[in-house]
């Protein structure tokens, strides 16, 4: 009786565990077409809040080095190789920003210096460190895309 438990308890854990996965696609999985990916890598609208975390972080996406944000004027040395972040959401819908974050060699072509944020593939200007994973996670992928979409 103990055994059937034991195995009961194990497969309602593995249910479990895999449904906490389910609303997150794989980097593969999220299309770009249009310019644009309609699905979100996750099931979840992204929190803003973080999402300015991800767009800061240098251990993240370290946006600030090449895109100035009013926003985030606390933040030192700008970069000036893209255009201003401000009115990001005002001027592009949450598909476009988001195609943009996870892809921008898909968007913009091969000639794109930002690097493959969402990709396995090391052709996308990638750290030695991210080949074969993601710089950003798919969570965080929907919180900077709130985040700019707020701008």
């Amino acid at each position: 009786m103990h055994k059937r438990a034991v195995q009961a308890a194990t497969f309602a854990v593995s249910l479990m565990a895999g449904s906490a996965f389910a609303g997150i696609a794989a980097p593969a999985d999220v299309p770009i077409k249009n310019m644009a990916v309609t699905q979100s890598p996750t099931d979840t609208f992204g929190d803003p809040a973080c999402g300015r975390d991800v767009f800061a972080g240098s251990k993240l996406g370290s946006f600030p080095a090449c895109f100035a944000n009013s926003e985030m004027a606390e933040h030192p040395f700008h970069g000036e190789i893209a255009r201003s972040a401000d009115r990001v959401g005002g001027c592009w819908g949450a598909g476009e920003v988001r195609a943009c974050v996870l892809s921008s060699k898909e968007v913009f072509g091969d000639e794109a210096i930002m690097p493959v944020f969402r990709t396995l593939d090391a052709a996308g200007r990638v750290a030695e460190d991210f080949h074969g994973r993601t710089i950003l996670s798919a969570r965080n992928i929907g919180d900077a895309v709130a985040n700019q979409l707020m701008l």
